[in-house]
């Protein structure tokens, strides 16, 4: 059996400062903004790439030329719950049309 490699390459967390107050502060305001008057925040994490969120699960938003490709769009952002939020969102970020709706899991809780 070959050993595990060596974690040594792993910085200790302690070598990392804390996240300035601020900048926690201006995006927990802008996300409990977004849900509350909307019932969904998205925001743009890369160049066509978004994440929504209801406020508990989050779905990965990617436009590309030809349309949007969905990842794990949340169940509770569904049609029975707020009122069918995952395509309000995704229309929030793009009207390209949807190519792709990709479940990574499924939850049955």
């Amino acid at each position: 059996m070959s050993e595990l490699p060596s974690l040594s390459f792993y910085r200790s967390t302690s070598e990392y400062g804390p996240v300035p107050p601020t900048v926690y502060d201006q995006y927990s305001q802008s996300l409990m903004t977004g849900i509350q008057s909307q019932g969904f925040y998205t925001r743009e994490i890369a160049p066509g790439v978004h994440i929504a969120t209801e406020g508990w699960y989050f779905m990965l938003v990617v436009v590309h030329d030809d349309g949007i490709v969905v990842v794990d769009a949340p169940p509770t952002m569904g049609p029975e719950f707020n009122g069918g939020n995952v395509l309000k969102a995704v229309r929030s970020i793009s009207d390209k049309p949807i190519l792709v709706v990709m479940m990574g899991y499924e939850c049955l809780c």
